[in-house]
C-alpha cells in the first residue's frame, strides 16, 4: 500500500535529488517481513516512480492527494513585500530620531516587523521545500504462508446434556436387547420350575 502527497504550487522549478527521509523494517524466521518507507520524489518525477514502485510488487491499494498551497503563497509574498517596505521606513524613522524616547519607539515597531518578516520567509521556505518534492509512504509486506486459524470450543451445557441422552439412549437399546435374549430362557426356567413342585406332591402335613 502506497500513499503520497503532493503539494503544489506554480512556477516553482524542481532538483533531480531523491533524498531519503525514513525507513523502518520488522521480521523472524517465522512471520514475514513487514516495513515501511517513506522517500521524497522530485515533483516532476512522480508519476515515473510510482509507477515504478507498482511494477516492483502486487499493490494492495494506494491513495494520492494533492494539495494546492499556491493561494497561501501568494498570500506570504505580497505580505513579506509590504512588511519590508514597512520596515525600510522604519529604518529611515529610526535613523533621524532625535530623542531617546523616538529611538526606543521606532526600535519597538521595527522589531515587531522583523520577526513578522522571520515568520512569513520560514514558512515561504516551507512551502518551497514541499513544493519542490512530493512525499511518497510505501508499506512493504514479504509474501508468506497463510495460516487458517482452528477454533476448538470448549464444553458447554448443551454439549453435555446432548453427549448425556446419547449415552442414555445407547444404555436403553443395550438393556432392550439383553431383556429380549434372556427371556426365552426366563420362560423355560419357570415352567421347569412348576413342573418340579407337581412332582414333589404336596407338603407332608404335621
Amino acid at each position: 500500500m502506497a500513499s503520497s502527497e503532493r503539494p503544489t504550487t506554480r512556477g516553482v522549478p524542481s532538483p533531480q535529488l531523491v533524498p531519503l527521509e525514513q525507513n523502518q523494517a520488522t521480521g523472524s524466521a517465522r512471520q514475514p517481513a513487514i516495513g515501511d518507507i517513506t522517500i521524497r520524489i522530485p515533483a516532476q518525477n512522480f508519476v515515473n516512480a510510482t509507477n515504478a514502485m507498482r511494477a516492483l510488487g502486487v499493490v494492495r491499494g494506494d491513495t494520492t492527494t494533492t494539495e494546492d498551497v499556491s493561494q497561501e503563497y501568494v498570500d506570504l509574498q505580497s505580505r513579506l513585500r509590504n512588511l519590508r517596505a514597512e520596515q525600510n521606513v522604519l529604518l529611515a524613522l529610526f535613523g533621524r530620531a532625535k530623542t531617546i524616547k523616538d529611538t526606543l519607539a521606532v526600535q519597538g515597531q521595527l522589531s515587531n516587523v522583523e520577526g513578522q518578516i522571520e515568520q512569513i520567509t520560514g514558512r515561504v521556505k516551507f512551502l518551497d521545500a514541499r513544493t519542490l518534492f512530493s512525499t511518497v509512504t510505501v508499506h512493504l509486506q514479504e509474501p508468506g504462508v497463510t495460516v487458517i486459524a482452528t477454533v476448538h470450543e470448549g464444553p458447554s451445557l448443551g454439549g453435555a446434556w446432548d453427549t448425556a441422552k446419547t449415552g442414555l439412549v445407547r444404555l436403553a437399546g443395550a438393556a432392550l436387547i439383553t431383556a429380549l435374549w434372556a427371556l426365552p430362557f426366563a420362560v423355560l426356567g419357570l415352567i421347569g420350575l412348576v413342573v418340579w413342585r407337581r412332582a414333589r406332591g404336596p407338603a407332608p402335613q404335621l
